[in-house]
């Protein structure tokens, strides 16, 4: 019996991986960062990232311009608690936690 709602079933589907690449986990969470933290502000020239690793943890601490740190915060802290959120997601993915410290 032919299969009616697969009109494709006799093509093959691509392979996908089964695991994200994890050769530079952490270089691919910093360069997130750094991408996110310069879309915020003026002067991205002025954005630095210090990191440090842990076991389990890794912690970046995020510098910005003084005159612009409020762009990274937000209003109550919302813009800061979404950057948190999308490094907290791309961290579990490398199966890490990850602590951000906005200066």
């Amino acid at each position: 019996m032919r299969d009616t709602y697969n009109n494709n079933a006799d093509q093959e589907s691509p392979e996908l991986p089964l695991k994200p690449d994890t050769s530079e986990p952490r270089r691919d969470m910093k360069d997130l960062l750094d991408y996110i933290a310069r879309s915020l502000v003026d002067t991205p020239e002025a954005v630095q990232i210090k990191e440090r690793v842990g076991r389990f943890t890794v912690t970046y601490e995020l510098s910005v311009a003084s005159d612009e740190t409020g762009k990274v915060i937000g209003r109550s802290g919302r813009v800061a608690k979404a950057i948190r959120d999308l490094m907290g997601v791309a961290a579990a993915r490398q199966n890490k936690r990850v602590h951000i410290d906005i200066e």
